[in-house]
């Protein structure tokens, strides 16, 4: 469907503009234009999108494109306290120049980009792998709805989003799994694959008994409203916890991932196959991924394989 149906409030620019015309034209007609015509992929990131490019049109709208600067995005970002992870400040620098390369090419309604440039930010606290000893912390501390969440992502280390987006649709009994075909890396790919989270024989049994039991949305995991988890209620549930039993800030619901991860990697699992059980592009990603300092009982066992 053409987005300008699904963003009614928003218009693109009028007429495109010519080459070197940038000075005649604000921040607002881009971000409109992109709006319009953005490219779909998962519903969640979308959304996301969305929502920053929105907080970005009401603090520049007005701007001419000649008075912008990527020092103003680079401050702007930084500007917000609740933006804090080297991750999520990458992730907004990125939605924010995205959109204007694509009002480049291929809207054509710009000949440059006034964001584009180098922009990095100070590294955040890396997330740490969450211990057992957490994990049952908060599972003590969350509804019924919130302790499956916690479960599923544990036992197959996916993203959280991947939790949030999976369908009964998705389910595939016979193979033990949840076959995703809009999910993070599908659109890089060059020849798009579905993301495939393989399933514990306890989530097998968990899944089969809410198809019974639960409610008849249409969705895997839904929260007490009988609605879809996102992120950010994800997040919200776990600070709430974090804060009520004193739980160290690093540790998040991706720390749950980075666990699925460290526990294969001692376990001897190579590294190609973690990178499928991950949904990894690339198998750099998964090494660095991979919090193991401080802890080398992997490594001697590795060294008696070696010697013997």
């Amino acid at each position: 469907m053409n987005q300008r149906y699904l963003f009614p409030d928003f218009a693109p620019a009028t007429q495109p503009a010519a080459s070197g015309d940038n000075g005649r034209m604000n921040v607002a007609h881009c971000i409109k234009a992109f709006l319009c015509d953005m490219p779909t992929g998962a519903a969640e990131a979308d959304a996301e999108k969305r929502r920053v490019l929105k907080l970005f049109l009401q603090d520049f709208g007005d701007r001419e494109l000649a008075a912008c600067k990527p020092i103003h995005l680079k401050n702007w970002i930084e500007g917000h306290p609740a933006w804090q992870s080297g991750h999520t400040l990458t992730r907004i620098r990125n939605t924010v120049q995205s959109c204007f390369n694509w009002c480049i090419d291929p809207l054509g309604i710009i000949d440059r980009n006034p964001f584009a440039g180098r922009i990095h930010f100070k590294k955040g606290p890396e997330g740490l792998p969450m211990e057992d000893s957490l994990f049952r912390l908060y599972l003590r501390n969350s509804a019924p709805e919130f302790r499956r969440v916690l479960l599923f992502i544990k036992y197959t280390g996916c993203r959280p989003c991947e939790m949030a987006n999976a369908d009964w649709g998705d389910f595939d009994q016979d193979r033990k799994a949840i076959v995703l075909h809009v999910h993070k890396t599908s659109r890089t790919q060059k020849v798009s694959r579905p993301r495939t989270v393989i399933l514990h024989p306890v989530l097998v049994r968990l899944l089969l008994w809410l198809r019974r039991h639960g409610r008849e949305t249409g969705i895997i995991f839904v929260n007490a409203w009988g609605n879809r988890w996102s992120n950010s209620t994800i997040c919200q549930r776990l600070t709430v916890i974090r804060k009520r039993c004193g739980i160290p800030k690093a540790r998040t619901a991706y720390g749950l991932r980075h666990r699925a991860c460290c526990q294969a990697v001692k376990k001897g699992v190579n590294l190609a196959t973690i990178a499928e059980l991950m949904g990894h592009r690339d198998i750099k990603t998964t090494m660095r991924y991979v919090h193991l300092a401080g802890e080398t009982e992997h490594l001697q066992e590795a060294v008696k394989k070696i010697h013997g």
